[in-house]
């Protein structure tokens, strides 16, 4: 992703769509406003920080083993290691995985079509 930068106005960073299950989540942040959740997408964990959000915020809280839709861009987070991780921009519990996964796909289709 950074290869292909530098971003900025009138070329912004790439936005995507995933479903994920909640692996686990933290408030962090001095003030607790932002949420660090690690999320799996088939066997893949992958480390996401959702900024300025909180549970008081969502429609419905999240919950460890629930299925996300999340909005995100791609970061290389490389405090402790380097590893790829996911700047949440929005994320919506959703009720079913096999709903979920047909919602997704419907909105891959969408994003590939508009490109």
């Amino acid at each position: 992703i950074n290869t292909i930068g530098p971003y900025g106005k009138g070329f912004e960073k790439p936005i995507f769509v995933g479903v994920f299950e909640i692996v686990s989540y933290r408030t962090v942040g001095k003030e607790h406003a932002h949420l660090s959740l690690e999320l799996r997408a088939e066997e893949h964990i992958v480390r996401g920080i959702w900024f300025n959000v909180s549970q008081d915020y969502l429609v419905k809280p999240i919950q460890i083993g629930d299925w996300v839709r999340c909005v995100y861009t791609l970061s290389i987070d490389s405090y402790r290691e380097v590893r790829l991780s996911l700047i949440i921009l929005h994320c919506e519990v959703i009720a079913e995985r096999k709903n979920a996964v047909r919602e997704s796909s419907q909105a891959d289709n969408f994003y590939k079509s508009e490109t």
